[in-house]
């Protein structure tokens, strides 16, 4: 989502995506750096919580790895074979094969940074997204162009959501 302009933004989660190929595939991730600033995300955290849980079922910590300000980065349960066989660009910062991408389409995600400190949140945590007006059921959801920066709590209005099934 490049359509997010830099500025004194911060990290913020600007798109998640539950594919509707063979497999759920792709499932997707995607962080956006909204500041002017590169951010070293070296021991950031992302968490994802499946099915209304309170304790993330998967928690993943990047490592070396530094964003330049404006661009985003894409986690993605697919290989890069997979990848490609979905025809999609690929994107300058991709992590393949990453486990807190394989969701359900109604799960959370938290981003948390290096100290401890909740930088974004997608969905409610404790709350199965089923039925609700965030769930991205093979679908997707992307961050509204005018938001650029990240909250510990989660505001449905700050989102474009595609119907389930879309």
């Amino acid at each position: 989502n490049t359509s997010i302009s830099g500025g004194s933004g911060g990290l913020i989660i600007s798109e998640v995506v539950d594919g509707p190929f063979s497999g759920g595939k792709p499932k997707i991730l995607e962080l956006t750096n909204t500041s002017s600033s590169a951010i070293n995300m070296n021991n950031y955290v992302i968490h994802k919580y499946t099915n209304g849980g309170t304790t993330p079922s998967n928690r993943d910590t990047l490592s070396s790895f530094t964003l330049p300000a404006g661009e985003s980065v894409v986690f993605t349960n697919a290989d890069a074979a997979e990848w490609a066989s979905y025809s999609l660009g690929t994107p300058s910062h991709i992590f393949y094969s990453f486990g807190a991408a394989d969701n359900n389409g109604d799960d959370v995600y938290e981003v948390v940074s290096d100290a401890g400190a909740v930088v974004d949140i997608y969905g409610e945590l404790g709350v199965d997204g089923t039925g609700t007006a965030w769930e991205f059921l093979d679908s997707y959801a992307f961050r509204n162009s005018n938001i650029a920066k990240g909250s510990s709590t989660f505001d449905v209005s700050e989102w474009t959501i595609a119907a389930p099934n879309t």
